[in-house]
């Protein structure tokens, strides 16, 4: 049941257009009728005024750079195979413990030199991310902020920075809405490969540690905005006449969008530049590879 569910703007220009329009599809503005959808988390109370949900998450699986089997460079990593991160198609079900018994270095860094040795090189036009565990309150209290990096070597990268108030306790997604070509960027000039992958803790106090199982990173991985799309169901939508009715189903198979806690659903269209038509939020639903997902939802004219 959707706790918030609105046509957009751009919805209401595609219900006026395809009504009002004489040979609607041949115009020189095309306004196609919704026929794909996506689903986001974190999805605030919407507005009219939205043109897409505030985070779409990958349906497909995309391209995983690093699925969390890999000991880090830094050898102060160890595999984690209960606290681990499903998504992406990844089978591994392993994921690395971020380890600091030190307690003397601040920031602190884990990282993977080559990613082709573990994966494969990140894409600068895909949008990308991995996921920190953060086990207490006790843990989260030592961190300032974790900061994700990808590039040519530490000297030359691209970077994303989450701070302590918006970290939780459990798995945090380390992303932005952009590609990594949008990212801040350290640049000194270098070129080839992106392939040198890091992790930065910067904590409360240098004395600070961080035990086994405390913080757990897993799965590195890059998408594009074809991966956030999904076609309706054949046949859908169903148009009922008598009550002036339109439903539209759409489904998430077992084998996507998994990992995530997903809070909303959002209709689009094929334009060439792609509207929005319609969204609905409501309570979070973790979403794993045993669950089936299936969408009803129904536009009245009243």
């Amino acid at each position: 049941m959707a706790n918030s569910s609105l046509k957009v703007n751009t919805g209401k220009n595609i219900m006026l257009h395809r009504t009002y329009t004489p040979n609607a599809s041949l115009s020189s503005t095309v306004y196609l009728p919704p026929s794909q959808f996506k689903v986001g988390i974190n999805n605030a109370t919407p507005s009219v005024a939205n043109t897409d949900l505030t985070f779409p998450v990958p349906i497909a699986n995309g391209t995983v750079l690093d699925d969390g089997s890999t000991t880090f460079d830094s050898a102060s990593t160890t595999d984690n195979t209960t606290t681990y991160k499903e998504g992406a198609g990844a089978t591994d079900n392993t994921a690395q413990n971020l380890i600091d018994t030190f307690g003397s270095t601040n920031p602190i860094g884990f990282y993977i030199a080559d990613l082709s040795v573990a994966g494969t090189n990140a894409n600068l036009d895909q949008y990308t991310s991995c996921w920190i565990y953060i086990k207490d309150q006790t843990t989260l209290d030592k961190i300032v902020s974790i900061r994700m990096l990808i590039g040519h070597s530490i000297f030359d990268y691209y970077y994303t920075e989450v701070v302590n108030a918006d970290l939780s306790i459990g798995w945090n997604l380390i992303t932005t809405d952009g590609t990594l070509a949008s990212w801040d960027r350290v640049n000194t000039g270098e070129s080839g490969d992106l392939d040198y992958f890091r992790i930065t803790i910067t904590k409360s106090s240098a004395s600070d540690t961080f035990a086994e199982g405390d913080l757990v990173y897993d799965l590195l991985r890059q998408w594009e905005a074809s991966d956030t799309v999904k076609d309706f169901i054949v046949s859908s939508p169903t148009l009922d006449y008598v009550n002036n009715e339109a439903t539209v189903r759409t489904t998430l198979s077992v084998l996507e969008a998994n990992g995530y806690l997903i809070n909303a659903l959002g209709y689009f269209n094929k334009d060439t530049n792609v509207k929005m038509d319609s969204v609905d939020v409501f309570d979070s639903d973790s979403k794993s590879s045993t669950d089936i997902f299936t969408f009803v939802a129904v536009d009245r004219l009243r």
